[in-house]
């Protein structure tokens, strides 16, 4: 006779450059039982330890590795999420994470937060240096940013369409 039957593992691939709202909708995909109302609660009742995340903030955007992670009928909602953090964490370092703020004199948050929005504005990898530059000078200055992804990511999350092509 056959040995008990190995546990189910479903794997979670969470591309890179995915914000809050994909990477709930994908673990829910993959994970049905993971409803998107449990994932939302764990992230805003700050469930999940992200030692980038600032005191009161529940804004997990950009601190959520991305990656392919193993489920199974064992993991938590919260034990995801939580490897999810503790992979940006354990390599903070080899990111330059830490390093980047002290240069930029911000904090690691922010930097993930810059890092991000370089991300979705740059067209192709050689550009982002320069969009880097032009949001560390508005910054230094007290300057709106005035680039598109951050237009793009308040009409996400605020659920206003904005036209882009006109603006």
């Amino acid at each position: 006779s056959a040995g008990p039957l190995a546990p189910e593992v479903v794997k979670v691939t969470i591309p890179e450059g995915y914000r809050i709202d994909q990477i709930v909708a994908r673990i829910h995909e993959r994970v049905p039982r993971f409803s998107e109302a449990a994932i939302r609660s764990v992230l805003q009742g700050r469930k999940v330890s992200a030692p980038l995340l600032p005191a009161g903030n529940t804004n997990y955007e950009g601190l959520l590795f991305p990656a392919t992670y193993e489920v199974t009928e064992k993991t938590t909602v919260i034990d995801l999420l939580q490897q999810m953090s503790d992979a940006l964490s354990d390599r903070q370092a080899t990111l330059g994470i830490d390093a980047g703020a002290a240069e930029q004199k911000i904090s690691p948050y922010q930097l993930v937060i810059v890092a991000s929005l370089v991300q979705a504005e740059a067209g192709n990898p050689d550009e982002a240096p320069k969009i880097a530059r032009v949001i560390y000078n508005r910054l230094a200055q007290g300057q709106p940013l005035g680039i598109d992804a951050t237009s793009r990511y308040l009409s996400i999350i605020s659920g206003d369409p904005v036209d882009f092509e006109s603006s």
